[in-house]
């Protein structure tokens, strides 16, 4: 049998799953229907209007103004630099630091309160010991401590930055600690989570062995669990605080001092050059972000 045969062969006899098929019939006919409805007018993307107000967009708008003033004496190092001095560098600045309070925060609740929320730990035998030392009420109680924590998760996690935001902002006045207080919930409701996903997925042999010589719970987790846990959950820490450096640039768009104050604020005065620079800014503060995260990543592999 060839080869192409034998790929044929494994095709042919590939496992099928009828839900699936009909999920994607499902899909491609809302598609279909959106496509073809009136609600949204995709043909309207390309009508004359809209591509006069694209190439004038990228024509002029996005043209430097001293370019446009004074073509013969504008530099670009002088006109960047004076954008970074101005606005870029205090705003870049405050974006970085509620970032990384914020994902601090986030990352101590997150993973302290993760063994809570692992229902392998918390379960009347945990991890499958075969040793059965709790008293009845602790047994009984432990589930109900699980969902509890896991319910709160879902709570911290289920309500936007920008809500969060809106009543810090009732409640403390502008200010950087809304957003960091903010973006420090949601993600901690984050972390939590996939900490205590983590802990249900690790492996389990020195955890248990630690069980059988007579070890608490606290002990478990301080010299076990932890230790296992932690290069993955580094890995979760970084991801979320390259969305927490994104977010905090959002957020400045509601009268926070970040990154995003700025850019709304050339929004709004339609200097679209001035603001493509601070965006540039702030990809360039996500992109610092994840060399880091490799970095430490690799040390810790």
């Amino acid at each position: 049998m060839t080869l192409a045969q034998r790929e044929r062969e494994l095709y042919q006899n590939r496992s099928r799953s009828r839900f699936i098929r009909a999920s994607n019939w499902a899909l491609g006919g809302l598609l279909a229907v959106t496509w073809a409805g009136e609600t949204i007018d995709f043909r309207s993307i390309f009508s004359p209007q809209r591509m006069n107000n694209l190439q004038r967009f990228l024509r002029e708008d996005l043209s430097p103004w001293p370019l446009r003033q004074n073509p013969e004496s504008f530099s670009w190092g002088d006109w960047i630099l004076s954008i970074w001095n101005q606005h870029g560098a205090d705003g870049l600045l405050l974006t970085l630091c509620i970032s990384l309070v914020s994902i601090a925060l986030a990352g101590v609740f997150g993973w302290f309160v993760a063994p809570l929320g692992a229902r392998n730990f918390m379960h009347q035998d945990p991890l499958h010991r075969t040793l059965q030392v709790e008293t009845k009420n602790e047994s009984v109680l432990l589930p109900w401590i699980c969902q509890g924590v896991r319910l709160l998760q879902i709570f911290m996690r289920a309500i936007p930055e920008y809500v969060w935001a809106f009543l810090f902002l009732a409640m403390l006045g502008l200010g950087a600690w809304p957003a960091i207080l903010a973006l420090a919930i949601h993600n901690a409701g984050i972390l939590g989570r996939l900490g205590a996903e983590t802990i249900e997925n690790l492996d389990s042999k020195s955890s248990r062995g630690l069980f059988q010589l007579g070890a608490s719970r606290s002990q478990v987790v301080a010299s076990s669990i932890f230790a296992q846990g932690l290069p993955r959950y580094i890995l979760f820490l970084f991801y979320r605080w390259e969305t927490c450096v994104r977010e905090a640039t959002v957020l400045g768009m509601i009268g926070i001092l970040s990154l995003g104050y700025w850019i709304d604020d050339a929004r709004v005065r339609q200097h679209y050059d001035e603001m493509l620079v601070l965006v540039l800014f702030g990809a360039l503060l996500v992109l610092l972000g994840d060399l880091i995260s490799h970095q430490v990543r690799k040390s810790i592999r």
